[in-house]
């Protein structure tokens, strides 16, 4: 018979199997984090978009109007600057809602 229970190895080491996090997980930090990969996301998706809908644009205005590639060149160039300016705007924005550590808003009304 068993005298005492020992606990398994596996369950005393969960902290260690969390990256040994332990009970400080900063919510904030990781918030954070989540928000660039969203924007990363959003950013890769925002580029493809704007180049694929330039290449279907110029590839059907091609085929009704037969310029044989001139307008699919056209729409692609302004797919990559269309969705350029959107990605820039995007990162503004994003640059907009984090203020630089130290400051406060006394210092940014004044």
């Amino acid at each position: 018979m068993v005298d005492t229970l020992k606990p398994l190895p596996y369950i005393s080491n969960l902290s260690h199997a969390r990256g040994g996090m332990g009970n400080k997980f900063n919510f904030k930090e990781q918030r954070t984090n989540a928000e660039y990969l969203a924007l990363t996301m959003q950013l890769g998706l925002t580029m493809a978009g704007s180049i694929g809908l330039g290449l279907a644009v110029g590839y059907f205005l091609d085929r009704w109007l037969g310029t044989k590639g001139i307008l699919l060149i056209v729409f692609i160039l302004l797919g990559v600057l269309g969705g350029g300016a959107t990605c820039y705007r995007q990162i503004m924005d994003l640059n907009k809602d984090l203020k630089p550590p130290g400051r406060n808003k006394e210092q940014d009304q004044g």
